[in-house]
Protein backbone atom coordinates (compact mmCIF):
# COMPACT_ATOMS: atom_id res chain seq x y z
CA UNK A 1 0.00 0.00 0.00
CA UNK A 2 2.71 2.44 1.06
CA UNK A 3 4.77 1.81 -2.10
CA UNK A 4 1.79 2.79 -4.31
CA UNK A 5 1.67 6.37 -2.92
CA UNK A 6 3.88 9.22 -4.06
CA UNK A 7 5.70 11.21 -1.34
CA UNK A 8 3.25 14.11 -1.77
CA UNK A 9 0.25 11.77 -1.49
CA UNK A 10 1.69 10.21 1.65
CA UNK A 11 2.21 13.65 3.17
CA UNK A 12 -1.34 14.73 2.29
CA UNK A 13 -2.77 11.59 3.87
CA UNK A 14 -0.59 12.06 6.95
CA UNK A 15 -1.83 15.64 7.31
CA UNK A 16 -5.42 14.41 6.96
CA UNK A 17 -4.90 11.84 9.72
CA UNK A 18 -3.28 14.44 11.98
CA UNK A 19 -6.16 16.90 11.45
CA UNK A 20 -8.74 14.23 12.31
CA UNK A 21 -7.20 12.75 15.44
CA UNK A 22 -10.17 14.03 17.45
CA UNK A 23 -12.50 11.90 15.33
CA UNK A 24 -11.03 8.79 16.92
CA UNK A 25 -12.41 9.82 20.30
CA UNK A 26 -16.01 9.84 19.06
CA UNK A 27 -18.35 6.84 19.19
CA UNK A 28 -18.53 6.69 15.38
CA UNK A 29 -14.76 6.75 15.19
CA UNK A 30 -14.54 3.95 17.73
CA UNK A 31 -16.97 1.83 15.72
CA UNK A 32 -15.04 2.28 12.47
CA UNK A 33 -11.71 1.46 14.05
CA UNK A 34 -13.11 -1.57 15.89
CA UNK A 35 -14.41 -2.97 12.62
CA UNK A 36 -11.11 -2.49 10.79
CA UNK A 37 -9.03 -3.87 13.65
CA UNK A 38 -11.18 -7.00 14.01
CA UNK A 39 -11.51 -7.80 10.31
CA UNK A 40 -8.07 -6.79 9.03
CA UNK A 41 -5.71 -6.52 12.00
CA UNK A 42 -2.45 -7.07 10.03
CA UNK A 43 -3.43 -4.36 7.54
CA UNK A 44 -4.43 -2.07 10.41
CA UNK A 45 -1.02 -2.53 12.07
CA UNK A 46 0.70 -1.81 8.76
CA UNK A 47 -1.21 1.44 8.21
CA UNK A 48 -0.67 2.49 11.82
CA UNK A 49 3.08 1.97 11.50
CA UNK A 50 3.34 3.77 8.15
CA UNK A 51 1.62 6.85 9.57
CA UNK A 52 3.84 7.17 12.59
CA UNK A 53 1.36 5.53 14.97
CA UNK A 54 -1.30 8.21 14.49
CA UNK A 55 -3.98 5.55 14.87
CA UNK A 56 -4.82 4.10 18.31
CA UNK A 57 -3.03 0.98 19.55
CA UNK A 58 -4.89 -2.30 19.12
CA UNK A 59 -5.08 -2.70 22.90
CA UNK A 60 -6.90 0.63 23.10
CA UNK A 61 -9.42 -0.62 20.58
CA UNK A 62 -9.80 -3.83 22.59
CA UNK A 63 -10.67 -1.70 25.60
CA UNK A 64 -13.33 0.08 23.54
CA UNK A 65 -15.15 -3.07 22.51
CA UNK A 66 -14.70 -4.59 25.97
CA UNK A 67 -17.28 -2.03 27.09
CA UNK A 68 -19.84 -3.96 25.02
CA UNK A 69 -21.37 -6.16 27.70
CA UNK A 70 -21.31 -9.83 26.77
CA UNK A 71 -22.70 -11.20 30.01
CA UNK A 72 -25.29 -13.98 29.65
CA UNK A 73 -28.81 -12.83 28.93
CA UNK A 74 -30.18 -10.37 26.40
CA UNK A 75 -27.45 -8.11 25.03
CA UNK A 76 -28.40 -4.45 25.41
CA UNK A 77 -25.97 -3.32 22.71
CA UNK A 78 -27.55 -5.68 20.16
CA UNK A 79 -31.02 -4.31 20.78
CA UNK A 80 -29.66 -0.76 20.59
CA UNK A 81 -28.15 -1.56 17.19
CA UNK A 82 -31.46 -3.07 16.04
CA UNK A 83 -33.39 -0.05 17.29
CA UNK A 84 -31.10 2.35 15.42
CA UNK A 85 -31.32 0.24 12.27
CA UNK A 86 -35.13 0.17 12.34
CA UNK A 87 -35.25 3.94 12.94
CA UNK A 88 -33.10 4.57 9.87
CA UNK A 89 -35.30 2.48 7.56
CA UNK A 90 -37.50 4.18 5.01
CA UNK A 91 -41.12 4.63 6.00
CA UNK A 92 -43.21 1.60 5.11
CA UNK A 93 -40.23 -0.76 4.89
CA UNK A 94 -40.25 -3.50 7.52
CA UNK A 95 -37.31 -5.15 9.20
CA UNK A 96 -38.17 -8.82 8.65
CA UNK A 97 -36.02 -11.48 10.29
CA UNK A 98 -35.69 -15.18 11.00
CA UNK A 99 -34.98 -16.21 14.60
CA UNK A 100 -32.31 -18.88 15.14
CA UNK A 101 -31.78 -20.96 18.26
CA UNK A 102 -28.91 -23.35 18.89
CA UNK A 103 -26.85 -24.84 21.70
CA UNK A 104 -23.18 -25.67 21.91
CA UNK A 105 -21.25 -27.50 24.62
CA UNK A 106 -18.76 -25.51 26.68
CA UNK A 107 -16.00 -26.70 28.98
CA UNK A 108 -17.07 -27.07 32.62
CA UNK A 109 -14.81 -24.60 34.35
CA UNK A 110 -15.00 -22.09 37.20
CA UNK A 111 -13.25 -18.71 36.90
CA UNK A 112 -13.09 -15.58 39.00
CA UNK A 113 -13.05 -12.20 37.32
CA UNK A 114 -14.62 -8.74 37.51
CA UNK A 115 -15.50 -9.38 41.13
CA UNK A 116 -17.59 -12.48 40.55
CA UNK A 117 -17.36 -16.19 39.85
CA UNK A 118 -18.12 -17.29 36.28
CA UNK A 119 -19.07 -20.75 35.11
CA UNK A 120 -22.41 -21.38 36.77
CA UNK A 121 -25.76 -21.65 35.01
CA UNK A 122 -26.67 -18.06 34.13
CA UNK A 123 -29.80 -16.71 32.44
CA UNK A 124 -28.78 -13.09 32.89
CA UNK A 125 -31.35 -12.43 35.62
CA UNK A 126 -28.82 -11.85 38.38
CA UNK A 127 -29.84 -14.99 40.26
CA UNK A 128 -27.05 -17.37 41.29
CA UNK A 129 -27.38 -21.05 40.46
CA UNK A 130 -24.79 -23.39 41.93
CA UNK A 131 -25.01 -25.75 38.95
CA UNK A 132 -21.99 -25.66 36.64
CA UNK A 133 -22.92 -24.74 33.05
CA UNK A 134 -22.31 -27.33 30.33
CA UNK A 135 -23.87 -25.59 27.32
CA UNK A 136 -24.40 -22.16 25.82
CA UNK A 137 -27.79 -21.48 24.25
CA UNK A 138 -27.46 -18.78 21.59
CA UNK A 139 -30.17 -16.70 19.89
CA UNK A 140 -29.64 -14.79 16.66
CA UNK A 141 -31.74 -12.91 14.12
CA UNK A 142 -30.95 -13.03 10.40
CA UNK A 143 -32.51 -10.46 8.08
CA UNK A 144 -34.70 -11.92 5.34
CA UNK A 145 -35.10 -8.77 3.23
CA UNK A 146 -31.53 -7.47 3.76
CA UNK A 147 -28.04 -8.89 4.24
CA UNK A 148 -27.11 -8.83 7.92
CA UNK A 149 -27.35 -10.91 11.07
CA UNK A 150 -26.78 -10.29 14.76
CA UNK A 151 -26.68 -12.43 17.92
CA UNK A 152 -28.79 -10.79 20.61
CA UNK A 153 -28.76 -13.23 23.55
CA UNK A 154 -27.06 -16.24 25.03
CA UNK A 155 -27.58 -18.24 28.19
CA UNK A 156 -25.30 -20.62 30.06
CA UNK A 157 -27.29 -23.75 30.83
CA UNK A 158 -26.89 -27.28 32.16
CA UNK A 159 -30.25 -28.75 31.26
CA UNK A 160 -33.39 -26.98 30.16
CA UNK A 161 -36.95 -28.11 29.52
CA UNK A 162 -39.08 -27.41 26.49
CA UNK A 163 -41.31 -25.13 28.57
CA UNK A 164 -38.33 -23.05 29.71
CA UNK A 165 -37.13 -22.74 26.12
CA UNK A 166 -40.61 -21.64 25.06
CA UNK A 167 -40.57 -18.90 27.70
CA UNK A 168 -37.21 -17.64 26.39
CA UNK A 169 -38.50 -17.63 22.81
CA UNK A 170 -41.65 -15.73 23.82
CA UNK A 171 -39.58 -13.14 25.65
CA UNK A 172 -37.27 -12.81 22.63
CA UNK A 173 -40.17 -12.33 20.23
CA UNK A 174 -41.75 -9.71 22.48
CA UNK A 175 -38.50 -7.76 22.84
CA UNK A 176 -37.77 -7.85 19.12
CA UNK A 177 -41.34 -6.79 18.31
CA UNK A 178 -41.04 -3.85 20.70
CA UNK A 179 -38.01 -2.62 18.75
CA UNK A 180 -39.81 -2.92 15.40
CA UNK A 181 -38.37 -6.25 14.23
CA UNK A 182 -40.88 -8.64 12.68
CA UNK A 183 -39.91 -12.29 13.17
CA UNK A 184 -41.52 -14.68 10.68
CA UNK A 185 -39.78 -17.95 11.52
CA UNK A 186 -38.09 -19.90 14.29
CA UNK A 187 -35.30 -22.31 13.34
CA UNK A 188 -33.90 -25.01 15.62
CA UNK A 189 -32.79 -28.63 15.43
CA UNK A 190 -34.69 -31.76 16.39
CA UNK A 191 -34.16 -32.84 20.02
CA UNK A 192 -37.24 -33.84 21.98
CA UNK A 193 -36.98 -30.67 24.09
CA UNK A 194 -37.42 -28.57 20.95
CA UNK A 195 -40.51 -30.54 19.95
CA UNK A 196 -41.89 -29.85 23.43
CA UNK A 197 -40.94 -26.19 23.02
CA UNK A 198 -42.87 -25.71 19.77
CA UNK A 199 -45.88 -27.49 21.26
CA UNK A 200 -45.76 -25.11 24.21
CA UNK A 201 -45.62 -22.18 21.78
CA UNK A 202 -48.72 -23.43 19.96
CA UNK A 203 -47.35 -25.28 16.93
CA UNK A 204 -47.83 -28.98 16.21
CA UNK A 205 -45.30 -31.04 14.25
CA UNK A 206 -47.19 -34.31 14.59
CA UNK A 207 -47.59 -35.74 11.11
CA UNK A 208 -51.26 -36.59 11.62
CA UNK A 209 -52.23 -32.99 12.42
CA UNK A 210 -49.29 -30.87 11.34
CA UNK A 211 -49.47 -27.13 11.97
CA UNK A 212 -45.86 -25.87 11.66
CA UNK A 213 -46.50 -22.36 12.95
CA UNK A 214 -47.71 -20.55 16.06
CA UNK A 215 -49.23 -17.10 16.67
CA UNK A 216 -46.87 -14.27 17.52
CA UNK A 217 -47.20 -13.55 21.27
CA UNK A 218 -47.46 -9.81 20.64
CA UNK A 219 -49.74 -9.97 17.60
CA UNK A 220 -51.85 -13.13 17.16
CA UNK A 221 -52.63 -12.13 13.56
CA UNK A 222 -48.98 -12.81 12.66
CA UNK A 223 -47.62 -16.32 12.25
CA UNK A 224 -44.18 -17.52 13.29
CA UNK A 225 -43.30 -20.52 11.13
CA UNK A 226 -41.27 -23.38 12.60
CA UNK A 227 -38.30 -24.79 10.69
CA UNK A 228 -36.10 -27.71 11.70
CA UNK A 229 -32.59 -27.25 10.35
CA UNK A 230 -32.63 -29.11 6.98
CA UNK A 231 -28.95 -30.03 7.19
CA UNK A 232 -29.62 -31.76 10.51
CA UNK A 233 -32.71 -33.46 9.06
CA UNK A 234 -30.69 -34.71 6.08
CA UNK A 235 -28.10 -36.27 8.39
CA UNK A 236 -30.82 -37.90 10.49
CA UNK A 237 -32.46 -39.35 7.37
CA UNK A 238 -29.09 -40.74 6.21
CA UNK A 239 -28.54 -42.26 9.65
CA UNK A 240 -31.99 -43.89 9.65
CA UNK A 241 -31.54 -45.22 6.09
CA UNK A 242 -28.10 -46.70 6.78
CA UNK A 243 -29.08 -48.17 10.16
CA UNK A 244 -32.26 -49.80 8.85
CA UNK A 245 -30.54 -51.08 5.71
CA UNK A 246 -33.85 -51.50 3.90
CA UNK A 247 -36.80 -49.12 3.63
CA UNK A 248 -39.99 -50.05 1.82
CA UNK A 249 -42.37 -47.93 -0.23
CA UNK A 250 -46.15 -48.12 -0.05
CA UNK A 251 -46.28 -50.38 -3.12
CA UNK A 252 -43.76 -52.85 -1.66
CA UNK A 253 -40.61 -51.74 -3.50
CA UNK A 254 -37.40 -51.79 -1.48
CA UNK A 255 -34.93 -48.96 -0.96
CA UNK A 256 -31.62 -50.60 -0.06
CA UNK A 257 -28.46 -49.15 1.46
CA UNK A 258 -26.69 -52.14 -0.05
CA UNK A 259 -26.86 -50.55 -3.51
CA UNK A 260 -24.84 -47.57 -2.21
CA UNK A 261 -22.22 -49.96 -0.85
CA UNK A 262 -22.10 -51.89 -4.14
CA UNK A 263 -21.56 -48.68 -6.08
CA UNK A 264 -18.69 -47.61 -3.83
CA UNK A 265 -17.10 -51.08 -4.05
CA UNK A 266 -17.33 -51.00 -7.85
CA UNK A 267 -15.79 -47.54 -8.10
CA UNK A 268 -12.98 -48.43 -5.70
CA UNK A 269 -12.23 -51.59 -7.68
CA UNK A 270 -12.21 -49.88 -11.08
CA UNK A 271 -10.45 -46.75 -9.87
CA UNK A 272 -13.04 -44.58 -11.63
CA UNK A 273 -15.98 -42.47 -10.47
CA UNK A 274 -19.25 -42.47 -12.38
CA UNK A 275 -19.67 -38.71 -12.09
CA UNK A 276 -20.28 -38.69 -8.32
CA UNK A 277 -18.37 -37.98 -5.11
CA UNK A 278 -19.13 -41.25 -3.33
CA UNK A 279 -16.20 -42.43 -1.19
CA UNK A 280 -15.58 -44.83 1.66
CA UNK A 281 -16.23 -41.93 4.06
CA UNK A 282 -19.86 -41.90 2.90
CA UNK A 283 -20.21 -45.60 3.68
CA UNK A 284 -18.42 -45.38 7.03
CA UNK A 285 -20.36 -42.25 7.98
CA UNK A 286 -20.39 -43.01 11.71
CA UNK A 287 -16.80 -41.81 11.97
CA UNK A 288 -17.80 -38.39 10.63
CA UNK A 289 -21.53 -38.28 11.21
CA UNK A 290 -21.63 -34.52 11.88
CA UNK A 291 -20.37 -33.59 8.40
CA UNK A 292 -23.30 -32.37 6.32
CA UNK A 293 -21.55 -32.72 2.98
CA UNK A 294 -21.28 -36.50 3.41
CA UNK A 295 -25.06 -36.76 3.67
CA UNK A 296 -25.69 -34.22 0.89
CA UNK A 297 -23.33 -35.98 -1.53
CA UNK A 298 -24.97 -39.32 -0.78
CA UNK A 299 -28.53 -38.04 -1.39
CA UNK A 300 -27.58 -36.66 -4.80
CA UNK A 301 -28.78 -37.06 -8.35
CA UNK A 302 -25.25 -38.01 -9.39
CA UNK A 303 -25.31 -41.09 -7.14
CA UNK A 304 -28.83 -41.92 -8.32
CA UNK A 305 -27.79 -41.61 -11.98
CA UNK A 306 -24.76 -43.84 -11.37
CA UNK A 307 -26.95 -46.56 -9.84
CA UNK A 308 -29.36 -46.34 -12.75
CA UNK A 309 -26.50 -46.54 -15.26
CA UNK A 310 -25.10 -49.65 -13.58
CA UNK A 311 -28.49 -51.35 -13.78
CA UNK A 312 -29.76 -50.16 -17.17
CA UNK A 313 -26.58 -49.84 -19.24
CA UNK A 314 -23.92 -52.00 -17.60
CA UNK A 315 -26.42 -54.70 -16.56
CA UNK A 316 -24.55 -55.53 -13.35
CA UNK A 317 -26.62 -58.09 -11.39
CA UNK A 318 -25.86 -56.55 -7.98
CA UNK A 319 -27.80 -53.43 -9.02
CA UNK A 320 -30.90 -55.24 -10.25
CA UNK A 321 -34.06 -53.76 -8.72
CA UNK A 322 -32.50 -50.45 -7.65
CA UNK A 323 -35.19 -48.29 -9.32
CA UNK A 324 -36.91 -47.48 -6.00
CA UNK A 325 -33.58 -46.46 -4.47
CA UNK A 326 -32.82 -44.24 -7.48
CA UNK A 327 -36.21 -42.54 -7.17
CA UNK A 328 -35.75 -42.05 -3.43
CA UNK A 329 -32.36 -40.37 -3.88
CA UNK A 330 -33.74 -38.06 -6.60
CA UNK A 331 -36.70 -37.10 -4.41
CA UNK A 332 -34.64 -36.23 -1.33
CA UNK A 333 -32.03 -34.41 -3.41
CA UNK A 334 -34.70 -32.25 -5.06
CA UNK A 335 -36.40 -31.41 -1.76
CA UNK A 336 -33.12 -30.49 -0.07
CA UNK A 337 -32.08 -28.27 -2.98
CA UNK A 338 -35.29 -26.22 -2.99
CA UNK A 339 -35.14 -25.93 0.81
CA UNK A 340 -31.55 -24.68 0.66
CA UNK A 341 -31.65 -22.08 -2.12
CA UNK A 342 -29.02 -19.37 -1.60
CA UNK A 343 -28.68 -17.37 -4.80
CA UNK A 344 -31.51 -15.06 -5.96
CA UNK A 345 -30.33 -15.79 -9.52
CA UNK A 346 -30.02 -19.55 -9.00
CA UNK A 347 -31.19 -21.91 -11.72
CA UNK A 348 -32.98 -25.23 -11.72
CA UNK A 349 -33.73 -26.78 -8.35
CA UNK A 350 -31.40 -24.28 -6.66
CA UNK A 351 -33.53 -21.33 -7.76
CA UNK A 352 -35.36 -19.39 -5.02
CA UNK A 353 -39.12 -19.63 -4.67
CA UNK A 354 -40.75 -17.03 -6.93
CA UNK A 355 -43.87 -16.85 -9.12
CA UNK A 356 -42.17 -18.63 -12.01
CA UNK A 357 -40.89 -21.49 -9.82
CA UNK A 358 -43.59 -21.75 -7.17
CA UNK A 359 -45.66 -24.46 -8.88
CA UNK A 360 -42.59 -26.60 -9.54
CA UNK A 361 -41.39 -26.12 -5.96
CA UNK A 362 -44.78 -27.11 -4.57
CA UNK A 363 -44.76 -30.25 -6.73
CA UNK A 364 -41.25 -31.23 -5.57
CA UNK A 365 -42.07 -30.71 -1.90
CA UNK A 366 -45.39 -32.51 -2.21
CA UNK A 367 -43.67 -35.48 -3.86
CA UNK A 368 -41.13 -35.57 -1.03
CA UNK A 369 -43.86 -35.37 1.62
CA UNK A 370 -45.81 -38.22 0.00
CA UNK A 371 -42.66 -40.35 -0.27
CA UNK A 372 -41.63 -39.77 3.35
CA UNK A 373 -45.12 -40.31 4.74
CA UNK A 374 -45.33 -43.73 3.08
CA UNK A 375 -41.87 -45.03 3.99
CA UNK A 376 -41.95 -48.24 6.01
CA UNK A 377 -39.29 -49.92 8.11
CA UNK A 378 -39.05 -53.27 9.85
CA UNK A 379 -39.24 -52.84 13.63
CA UNK A 380 -38.15 -56.42 14.26
CA UNK A 381 -41.64 -57.84 14.14
CA UNK A 382 -43.42 -56.24 11.23
CA UNK A 383 -43.31 -53.39 8.73
CA UNK A 384 -44.48 -50.09 10.20
CA UNK A 385 -44.48 -46.53 8.91
CA UNK A 386 -41.19 -44.87 9.71
CA UNK A 387 -42.95 -41.76 11.02
CA UNK A 388 -44.40 -43.88 13.85
CA UNK A 389 -40.97 -45.04 15.09
CA UNK A 390 -38.17 -43.38 17.03
CA UNK A 391 -36.61 -42.41 13.67
CA UNK A 392 -39.48 -40.04 12.89
CA UNK A 393 -37.62 -36.75 13.45
CA UNK A 394 -36.23 -36.44 9.92
CA UNK A 395 -39.67 -37.21 8.43
CA UNK A 396 -41.36 -34.55 10.56
CA UNK A 397 -38.57 -32.08 9.82
CA UNK A 398 -38.63 -32.37 6.03
CA UNK A 399 -42.42 -32.11 5.88
CA UNK A 400 -42.55 -29.15 8.29
CA UNK A 401 -39.78 -27.35 6.39
CA UNK A 402 -41.53 -27.77 3.06
CA UNK A 403 -44.80 -26.39 4.38
CA UNK A 404 -43.15 -23.55 6.28
CA UNK A 405 -41.04 -22.47 3.28
CA UNK A 406 -44.15 -22.16 1.12
CA UNK A 407 -46.07 -20.41 3.90
CA UNK A 408 -43.29 -17.85 4.39
CA UNK A 409 -43.29 -17.19 0.65
CA UNK A 410 -47.06 -16.71 0.64
CA UNK A 411 -46.90 -14.37 3.65
CA UNK A 412 -44.03 -12.18 2.45
CA UNK A 413 -43.09 -12.66 -1.18
CA UNK A 414 -46.32 -13.21 -3.11
CA UNK A 415 -45.56 -10.43 -5.57
CA UNK A 416 -43.53 -10.08 -8.82
CA UNK A 417 -39.73 -10.10 -8.65
CA UNK A 418 -39.59 -11.00 -4.96
CA UNK A 419 -37.61 -14.25 -4.71
CA UNK A 420 -37.59 -16.13 -1.40
CA UNK A 421 -34.16 -17.60 -0.60
CA UNK A 422 -34.99 -20.42 1.77
CA UNK A 423 -31.41 -20.69 3.07
CA UNK A 424 -31.61 -17.39 5.00
CA UNK A 425 -34.02 -19.00 7.48
CA UNK A 426 -31.63 -21.84 8.34
CA UNK A 427 -28.88 -22.19 10.88
CA UNK A 428 -25.82 -21.99 8.61
CA UNK A 429 -25.49 -18.34 9.71
CA UNK A 430 -25.60 -19.26 13.37
CA UNK A 431 -23.24 -22.21 12.89
CA UNK A 432 -20.71 -19.90 11.25
CA UNK A 433 -20.95 -17.53 14.21
CA UNK A 434 -20.61 -20.33 16.76
CA UNK A 435 -17.53 -21.66 14.97
CA UNK A 436 -15.82 -18.36 15.76
CA UNK A 437 -16.29 -19.03 19.48
CA UNK A 438 -14.44 -21.64 21.49
CA UNK A 439 -15.73 -24.41 23.77
CA UNK A 440 -14.22 -22.84 26.89
CA UNK A 441 -16.89 -21.00 28.84
CA UNK A 442 -14.87 -17.87 29.56
CA UNK A 443 -13.38 -17.72 26.07
CA UNK A 444 -16.90 -18.11 24.65
CA UNK A 445 -17.85 -14.97 26.56
CA UNK A 446 -14.83 -13.10 25.19
CA UNK A 447 -15.46 -14.24 21.62
CA UNK A 448 -19.11 -13.28 21.98
CA UNK A 449 -18.06 -9.82 23.11
CA UNK A 450 -15.75 -9.27 20.15
CA UNK A 451 -18.10 -10.78 17.57
CA UNK A 452 -21.05 -8.73 18.79
CA UNK A 453 -18.99 -5.57 18.41
CA UNK A 454 -18.27 -6.59 14.83
CA UNK A 455 -21.90 -7.54 14.08
CA UNK A 456 -23.19 -4.19 15.39
CA UNK A 457 -21.20 -2.53 12.63
CA UNK A 458 -22.68 -4.98 10.11
CA UNK A 459 -26.24 -4.07 11.13
CA UNK A 460 -25.62 -0.36 11.17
Amino acid sequence: MGEQLTPSQRQDLQDLVNRNRDVFSTEAGHTDLIQHQIVTEPAYEYVREKFNFALPHTQTICNWYSSVSADPGFTVASFTALKNHVAEKKEGKETVCALMMDEMYVHQQMDFGSGQIHGYVDFGTGEIDNTVATQAMVLMVVSINESWKIPFAYFLIASITGKEKANIIRESLCRLHAFGVRVVSLTCDGPSQNFAMVRELGADLNISNMRPYFPHPEDPTLKVHVLLDPCHMLKLLRNAFATAGVLETEDGKQIKWQYIEHLNTLQEKEGLRLGNKLRMAHIQWRKQKMKVHLAAQLFSSSVADALEYCEQELKYPQFRGCAATVQFLHTIDGAFDVLNSRNPLGKGLKAPIKPSTKDRTEAILQQAETCLRRLKVNNGKQLVHMHSTAKKTSIYGFIANGRSALNIYNDLFERPNAPCRTEVAYRSHQKAWLQCARPLRDVFRGCSEELEASHHREVE
